[in-house]
């Protein structure tokens, strides 16, 4: 009898040790996986782009240029930037205008004909937009992992630069634009990070009645 219950018992522990082995091994492959996992959502980010025109905003540095971009993603045609309430495009084959760099939640349009998925890799950390205004339409990323503002409203409500005061947001979809007024309810849309959205903007204490020109495309 005793010699059945040392046996047993020594075959009661062996299955223990065995089962915490089982236990240990199954957490570090788990471990290494998420860090894995981490790692490459940290370094990469990817979106894709449709047939005509698509509003993106980088929101981590690059080294890129308008050139490199062409060069980069083939079915792109145009890269167009927003400077001085005005349009600045960079066509892919014939530029006219002299190679621009692609910067941090600046909000630049990107023309393909057929679509194309954008993969970003190794491009460093996010970067909190700097929301420098200008009286008229703005084209800023949001990066709202960084600074808050989950939906259009949140803009209206707490102006990201305090000498100014917001008017609309407009987003890109569809192949249109869609609006949030600020002091009213609707269409108070989600912001997403490496998107870029227009603000129109007037100084605090101006005539918010002034007129602005109405949101174009690139021609």
């Amino acid at each position: 009898m005793d010699f059945l219950f040392k046996n047993n018992k020594f075959r009661f522990f062996e299955v223990i040790l065995i089962t915490a082995a089982i236990i240990i091994s199954i957490f570090v492959i788990q471990t290494k996986t998420n860090t894995t996992s981490s790692a490459s959502e940290k370094n990469e980010t990817s979106f894709i782009i449709s047939p005509g025109w698509n509003l993106v905003s980088p929101s981590f540095s690059t080294s890129m240029t308008a050139k490199s971009f062409c060069k980069e993603f083939s079915q792109i045609t145009s890269v167009v930037k927003w400077e001085s309430q005005s349009w600045k495009e960079y066509a892919c084959k014939n530029p006219v205008i002299a190679n621009f760099p692609i910067l941090a939640n600046n909000g630049y349009f990107i023309r393909v004909d057929v679509p194309e998925t954008i993969i970003w890799k190794d491009r460093g950390k996010l970067l909190k937009p700097g929301f420098k205004f200008e009286e008229g339409w703005n084209v800023t990323g949001i990066v709202p992992s960084l600074t808050g503002y989950k939906n259009a409203d949140d803009i209206c409500l707490k102006s990201p630069n305090p000498n100014f005061k917001i008017l609309e947001i407009n987003r890109w979809y569809n192949g249109g634009w869609n609006a949030h007024v600020c002091e009213y309810p609707f269409n108070n849309f989600s912001l997403e990070d490496n998107k870029a959205y227009f603000i129109k903007a007037v100084l605090v204490g101006s005539n918010p009645n002034k007129k602005i020109a109405p949101l174009s495309l690139p021609k």
